[in-house]
């Protein structure tokens, strides 16, 4: 879109809340990014052209974080759908703990992650990324998916 803050606020001007879906985890092999970030994944999805980001690496986190604070703050929109965070996990057979929720291996000292713990690193990630919104537009709504059933 030319001009996406443009395009905002004439459906705000509409009486109208704006906000944007984002698949958190997921970078594609065409994307601009992947060539910095394909040594940062935590597992490929070949079937859906794409990586699982690891959330353990600052420069992960920092990646993702800038693009919710573009829409946020350079845009003006008015919430995020932050989906598919359940996706931060290690693959089966890579699961020490249940859930697969830590490293199978110990983690080399230059390695760049800053935790050997996927839930950590998502944990960071996430709230970081309220931390950052909140300070360009307090009260902003934001939905994490998870999995969840309504009974």
């Amino acid at each position: 879109m030319p001009d996406m803050t443009a395009h905002v606020k004439r459906v705000q001007a509409m009486g109208l809340s704006y906000m944007l879906w984002y698949s958190v985890p997921f970078i594609g092999y065409r994307s601009e990014a992947w060539q910095r970030l394909q040594s940062k994944l935590l597992y490929r999805m070949d079937s859906m052209g794409a990586g699982v980001l690891d959330p353990r690496y600052p420069e992960v986190r920092e990646y993702l974080t800038g693009i919710y604070e573009k829409a946020a703050a350079e845009w003006g929109v008015d919430g995020l759908k932050l989906d598919f965070v359940d996706n931060f996990r290690l693959p089966p057979g890579d699961n020490p703990e249940p859930g697969g929720l830590s490293s199978s291996a110990s983690l080399p000292d230059d390695d760049g992650r800053d935790t050997p713990s996927v839930q950590e690193g998502g944990h960071r990630l996430l709230s970081g990324v309220m931390e950052r919104l909140q300070k360009h537009k307090p009260g902003m709504m934001i939905e994490f998916r998870q999995p969840y059933t309504g009974l």
